[in-house]
């Protein structure tokens, strides 16, 4: 017996995910994965994101399901509040008790993220771009346990700053983080 049903039609059932998850959070991380260190001098943050997303649209393949719908979170990175919202998409491969989920929004942070690159202070922009990536394992009775690489960069990296007050140099923010949540 699967640990997620699905209808047995050829239609792809609406699905909804409620999740808590805790988050270690670093500006920069990814240097530390691309460049083997990080320039940027701001102390890791433990924090809690509670997700959650909506995914009435979907398809099925010969390989599995696709679900598509929009997604929300409110989160904090140490004592800083961040919002964001977006677009989620699902795939569940046939005959499995796991799926691959992204997310692609918008992030808004209350406040500020400061950091030091040598020496000379900097903050992190307020509006940011929201990816993320991660896998779902299905425990039974549609609870499940995710782990999830999120990303926030205004995208001035790339050559598409959100605001032209932006600073060039803005390094982004990486968490992992690892959920516990339900499929509805």
């Amino acid at each position: 017996m699967p640990l997620y049903a699905e209808a047995e039609s050829s239609e792809v059932s609406p699905r909804a995910h409620l999740e808590l998850r805790g988050s270690y959070s670093q500006v920069c991380g990814t240097c530390i994965i691309l460049r083997k260190n990080n320039p940027y001098a701001a102390p890791a943050r433990l924090g809690l994101q509670l997700y959650g997303d909506y995914l009435p649209f979907g398809w099925d393949t010969q390989f599995g399901a696709f679900r598509v719908g929009p997604y929300g979170s409110v989160s904090t990175v140490g004592t800083i509040e961040k919002i964001a919202a977006g677009a989620a998409v699902t795939f569940r491969p046939k005959d499995t008790s796991w799926e691959i989920f992204t997310q692609t929004g918008f992030r808004y942070t209350f406040e500020a993220i400061p950091f030091q690159k040598e020496g000379k202070p900097g903050w992190q922009s307020r509006n940011a771009f929201n990816l993320a990536i991660g896998i779902r394992f299905y425990l039974g009775n549609n609870w499940y346990l995710s782990f999830t690489g999120e990303h926030d960069s205004n995208g001035s990296h790339v050559g598409v700053p959100l605001s032209s007050k932006d600073d060039a140099k803005n390094p982004g923010i990486d968490a992992a983080m690892v959920g516990f949540g339900k499929t509805f």
